[in-house]
């Protein structure tokens, strides 16, 4: 998600390595199962039997799509068993051919990474007759371990999906739970947290390397709903090949052309004439909102039974207006600070009592702000030193995509697609309701692309190879950063008081912050069916490169670490009105970044190789196993630095004269290419599924398995260490002086501080306390 949130900053995620223990599941009536046989494509598998039960040896069967007319043909082996693997998701027409028997021929759908179990039974005839057969869609899939579930195109359409995001319909499978205890991710699974789920497009990776989570525009939506054929979501993925990630693995496949054109167009809005009021403004009108959103998709024909084309265009645009209760400053406490002429000059003041008058013209800028808040003259009384105020303030939203994907048949044993997504929008990332010139904003563009090649190599043997792209920017920076500058340069940031005052200029000298992420792709599945196996083996290999933008400098002289206005008074000996009243910060943070932004790259390999045995007609054992190799985060500009020792002996030296005065350069390893000195190279995962159908219950399946799961490393833990000295030392101030242009202030110490340490290499870079240097009242 890339909704701007100072959290990510510092958030705290750890690579997770997990035995997923699976129980036993009892399946009956109508269950969600099915084998998880690609990212891209689906199996068609079943016998064939004559009137007496027994099998049909050497049988030509045969997969037709019917929106595109391929074909593919196999041979029933001495079991009468046949498989077709691989095949594009959509409906096909199975019909076989024997000596002695009618043609046969059933129609069935291949789901995403699905197998549709099709019996053909033949009867005695006449080769030139043909019985068509219709059957109910199979429950129950006997030939799965995994908890899976399929959502086709009119499902998809017809969920209700408040802003179409693609990886809502998963919340709907087994096993899976909305995310409502402020964790990362939008679902949980069995218990494992958000940023082990795994998100694909077409077999591509869509997770953001940095959190990992769903990739997302700037509505922080995973739009593109429209552009869906199918998602099919694993809850268990006991299949080696799935990976890179131990929670579900929610892949979704694009819509194409077929032999025929076709189309949809779709319009929803929204407004608050059908929301309820906020709770927190039941007493006034509701607060404006409106939401519109459509999409348009066709598809059709480029050259009959060759190529094929499909198209699709998604706009999003909304506006919300969140109730805001905001504390301003009295009147009474703006004349106390100022002084009854307002000019700080005299002992009617509380700034020139403290020695602060020099701060004068600051504040007097500072309480215009707030004064001139849209709705000011409504705000009521809430104590001596506040006023309160209700607003709603109104921020908009706009989004924009656009896809493409062309699917080419060169022969029937070589098929090709490629897809394009493009999409853009800017987000409003913080709207102030004091004014629009302290307003932050983050334009996202995002492009991705993938190409498939499949080649059957014989009625046995299929391949399949895989390569992708993406780019996606996200950078939240000021509207207007001169503006904001000239209007209050500095932040004013009333933390934990429980919002004494509202903020003033919030974070704007964090920015420019985020990232830019590139990301390459390459796999490849290969499958061989003999008698009662299916072997499976492939590769994938993905590189990461995050640009990070985060190490800006940061001025907020005003971060109040105290729990309540009591507590702020048993800590400094004065209510804090006082204390802000007369010039001074309780505390100050000041970064001095040496580079704007740098770069972290990052790359996972995954090999598996699997074994689908049925010994029975009525069991199916999956036997697999997965290497995983997640890389070392890796800085090329060596911007990274740690601990130069053991952590437990800087804990240990803490208060120590010695450590008080050595360099800081010791202290730590800096210029580092490697976020870690030591790091798990390789990890091997085994698992083992089963699926056992009895024969005297056919609406009974049993189903579990056993298995390892890695996640790969984000690349946020790695982030953190960008923020250590040299590269970006922080400063804190405690009891400075709030305006910037006074000699006495925060910033000034700590620019102060900051030359000290860059001349003499002192280690004193956190925590620094003022010694209140001399002020003067005018």
């Amino acid at each position: 998600m890339r909704l701007y949130k100072f959290s990510e900053l510092g958030l705290t995620l750890f690579a997770s390595a997990a035995m997923a223990l699976g129980g036993l599941f009892l399946a009956v009536g109508t269950a969600p199962a099915a084998h998880s046989q690609s990212l891209l494509a689906g199996d068609i598998t079943g016998t064939v039997l004559d009137p007496s039960g027994s099998a049909v040896t050497g049988a030509t069967v045969t997969a037709k799509s019917k929106a595109t007319e391929a074909t593919a043909s196999v041979k029933s082996d001495a079991q009468g068993a046949y498989r077709f693997a691989l095949l594009k998701p959509g409906i096909y027409q199975v019909s076989v051919k024997a000596d002695g028997f009618k043609e046969e021929s059933v129609e069935t759908i291949v789901s995403l990474g699905q197998v549709a179990t099709v019996p053909l039974h033949l009867s005695v005839g006449s080769e030139g007759e043909t019985v068509e057969v219709t059957e109910t869609a199979q429950l129950l899939q006997p030939d799965s371990a995994e908890l899976n579930t399929s959502f086709g195109f009119e499902q998809l359409q017809s969920m209700p999906n408040p802003g179409g995001d693609i990886t809502y319909v998963a919340q709907t499978a087994p096993g899976v739970v909305m995310n409502t205890a402020a964790g990362q991710g939008n679902f949980s699974v069995f218990g494992l947290p958000g940023t082990s789920n795994n998100f694909t497009m077409n077999g591509m990776e869509v997770n953001d390397p940095f959190l990992n989570l769903n990739n997302s525009g700037p509505s922080n939506l995973l739009l593109g709903l429209n552009d869906v054929s199918e998602v099919n979501v694993v809850t268990n993925a006991y299949g080696a090949q799935m990976g890179n990630f131990g929670g579900a693995q929610v892949n979704a496949v694009s819509r194409s052309g077929g032999n025929s054109f076709h189309g949809n167009a779709n319009y929803w809005w929204n407004g608050r004439t059908m929301n309820a009021n906020d709770w927190f403004n039941a007493s006034n009108p509701k607060p404006f909102s409106n939401s519109n959103q459509y999409a348009v998709g066709v598809g059709g024909p480029i050259k009959r039974d060759h190529t094929f084309f499909f198209a699709n265009w998604e706009q999003l645009a909304f506006i919300t207006a969140p109730v805001e209760v905001l504390l301003l400053p009295s009147t009474s406490y703006e004349a106390g600070v100022l002084g009854n002429d307002g000019n700080c000059d005299n002992a009617s003041s509380s700034l020139y009592a403290g020695g602060a008058g020099g701060e004068c013209a600051f504040y007097t800028k500072a309480f215009s702000i707030y004064n001139n808040a849209p709705g000011h003259s409504n705000a009521t009384a809430f104590s001596a030193d506040q006023l309160q105020l209700t607003e709603a303030p109104k921020t908009v939203l706009n989004e924009h995509l656009f896809t493409a994907r062309i699917d080419q048949t060169f022969t029937d044993n070589d098929k090709l697609f490629a897809h394009f997504k493009y999409d853009k929008g800017t987000q409003p990332s913080y709207t102030d309701p004091l004014t629009p010139v302290f307003n932050m904003q983050s334009t996202q563009p995002d492009d991705e692309g993938q190409m498939s090649w499949t080649h059957i190599f014989s009625p046995r043997a299929v391949n399949q190879f895989l390569v992708t792209g993406s780019w996606y920017s996200a950078i939240f920076q000021a509207a207007n950063q001169a503006a904001a500058t000239a209007l209050l340069p500095e932040s004013l940031n009333f933390g934990d008081l429980d919002g004494y005052f509202a903020d003033l200029n919030t974070d704007n000298f964090a920015f420019p912050q985020g990232r830019n992420v590139s990301q390459v792709q390459i796999g490849d599945d290969f499958s061989y069916s003999m008698g009662k196996h299916t072997f499976k083996a492939g590769f994938s290999i993905k590189k990461d490169y995050v640009s990070d933008h985060d190490m800006t400098v940061l001025s907020t002289p005003l971060v109040l670490t105290c729990g309540s206005v009591a507590t702020c008074t048993s800590a400094i000996g004065s209510n804090f009105g006082n204390l802000f009243g007369q010039g001074t910060s309780l505390e100050a943070l000041q970064s001095f970044t040496t580079r704007p932004d740098m770069g972290i790259n990052l790359y996972s390999l995954g090999e598996y190789f699997q074994d689908d045995w049925k010994p029975t007609q009525n069991l199916t054992l999956t036997l697999g196993a997965r290497v995983e190799r997640n890389s070392n985060p890796n800085c090329p500009q060596n911007c990274l630095s740690n601990f130069g020792t053991d952590f437990n002996k800087y804990v240990a030296n803490v208060g120590a004269s010695a450590f008080g005065t050595t360099p800081y350069s010791s202290l730590f390893k800096a210029g580092q290419s490697q976020a870690f000195p030591n790091y798990q190279r390789a990890m091997v995962e085994p698992r083992f599924g089963f699926t056992y159908a009895p024969t005297f219950d056919r609406n009974t399946v049993l189903r579990g398995g056993v298995g390892f799961f890695t996640d790969v490393f984000p690349g946020t833990i790695a982030d953190t260490e960008l923020s250590n000295p040299p590269l970006d030392p922080e400063f804190t101030i405690f009891f400075g002086g709030v305006d910037p242009s006074q000699s006495y202030s925060s910033a000034q110490q700590a620019a102060t501080l900051n030359s000290s340490r860059i001349a003499s290499a002192v280690p004193n870079l956190y925590g620094v306390e003022s010694g209140n240097p001399a002020r003067t009242s005018a």
